[in-house]
């Protein structure tokens, strides 16, 4: 699994329960993450349990809507043709939502992360009040639309820093918010459904690493570029938060010594750098300076979006070329201290900014062309493979199917 929930044993010793549930968790691990539709008895080989007991929490599994029986197929261990097990994504929906640009996204999902329904709704004034009051009409909506087959839990993906154990919002330079409030308690009481909140450019990393990393890569990055900068840090399999739920705040890595000055006090942030506000920035530096091509003018940069510029990059337009390469030049010197700090062999960009076709393969020119290159060998930069708007909600999703055995067991 991604995340883990941690348990604290008296002494150090582990209550029979304790184990029992363990065991629980790691063969349903082992079917969602590990093997490929395994047997029972690969199951219990993979983990050095008993035919019997792997036999017993499997069916257990079953029963309770998780996973199913599919066809027998023969295997190299002894005895009889085995029954592939599998997710069951026919019983149990996940509930899952995001905020992404000023518009909630709510997903519901199966327990594999495609996405079965969604519904949206857009904030015209973003406050505190406005973000918890949409929050829960929207996810009281889809929770009276599916009653008792939604798992009674909900994944929630914020900006800015997320006390992940409480449910706190804590705080986002990009938004100017610096008072904490619990959004996991307010919806709880709106609701009655365990709420698992989490900076919601993270949760695209999640989702990127948990449906869309189809060569099981353990060591990865996730960028996510908007409003704010954020990334989703895995390493051997286990997604990195640190000791204050910062880790991966990468926007307020300096990367101009002599930039402009960043809402944190510093200057040259990469917030300051690469996010929207800034390719705005750079695109309006590009069309005063002229000799480009464009179809923007300087009329134009009160109504364009940063998704505006990065579809016209796509399409050749010099002038928001110019200005993506900005972003380009501050996300690779970013790339690099990450290559350097924790070796990941691959890193992933999105968010509205990072879902520009162009903007991977300007910073992958720059990588091969740095002449310490074997550095850097096992590094490459790519876009989102889900990408859009949903990737964070199908991220937030995913949180409750992490717990699926503590809300259903």
């Amino acid at each position: 699994m991604v995340l883990s929930e941690k348990r604290v044993y008296p002494g150090g010793l582990m209550r029979y329960e304790d184990m029992e549930y363990q065991n629980f968790s790691n063969v349903l691990n082992c079917v969602l993450n590990e093997l490929p539709s395994p047997s029972k008895a690969e199951i219990a080989k993979y983990l050095g349990l008993s035919r019997t007991a792997s036999s017993q929490i499997v069916n257990k599994l079953i029963r309770l809507g998780i996973l199913r029986e599919g066809d027998s197929y023969s295997n190299c261990l002894r005895g009889r043709p085995g029954k592939r097990i599998m997710v069951d994504n026919g019983q149990w929906f996940v509930l899952g939502a995001s905020l992404y640009e000023q518009t909630w996204q709510f997903v519901v999902t199966d327990l594999s992360g495609e996405v079965k329904d969604l519904y949206k709704i857009s904030i015209d004034n973003l406050t505190r009040e406005t973000l918890l009051d949409t929050l829960i009409d929207g996810l009281s909506l889809m929770k009276a639309k599916y009653g008792n087959s939604l798992i009674p839990g909900v994944g929630i993906g914020i900006p800015g820093v997320v006390d992940t154990q409480k449910g706190d919002f804590v705080f986002a330079y990009d938004l100017q918010w610096f008072e904490r409030f619990n959004v996991s308690a307010c919806v709880q009481k709106a609701l009655g459904m365990k709420a698992y909140v989490m900076n919601r450019f993270t949760l695209e990393g999640v989702a990127e690493f948990k449906f869309a990393n189809p060569e099981k890569e353990k060591n990865m990055v996730y960028i996510g570029i908007g409003t704010g900068i954020r990334s989703a840090i895995f390493i051997n399999g286990t997604l990195l938060e640190g000791a204050t739920f910062s880790a991966g705040r990468i926007s307020h890595i300096q990367v101009d010594s002599c930039g402009k000055k960043c809402s944190c006090g510093r200057t040259g942030c990469m917030i300051t750098e690469a996010n929207e506000d800034a390719l705005i920035g750079h695109l309006k530096d590009a069309l005063e300076k002229g000799g480009v091509k464009s179809v923007f003018s300087i009329k134009d940069l009160d109504t364009i979006r940063a998704e505006d510029v990065c579809r016209v990059a796509d399409e050749g337009d010099e002038a928001a070329l110019s200005a993506l390469s900005k972003v380009a030049d501050a996300l690779y010197k970013v790339v690099i201290i990450l290559s350097d700090l924790i070796n990941p062999h691959k890193i992933i960009i999105g968010g509205p900014v990072g879902n520009c076709v162009c903007l991977p393969a300007m910073v992958n020119s720059m990588i091969d062309g740095n002449q310490d290159r074997i550095k850097y060998d096992s590094v490459y930069v790519s876009r989102s493979s889900i990408g859009g708007e949903l990737s964070s909600a199908i991220g937030a999703a995913s949180l409750v199917t992490e717990h699926i055995l503590e809300l259903l067991l």
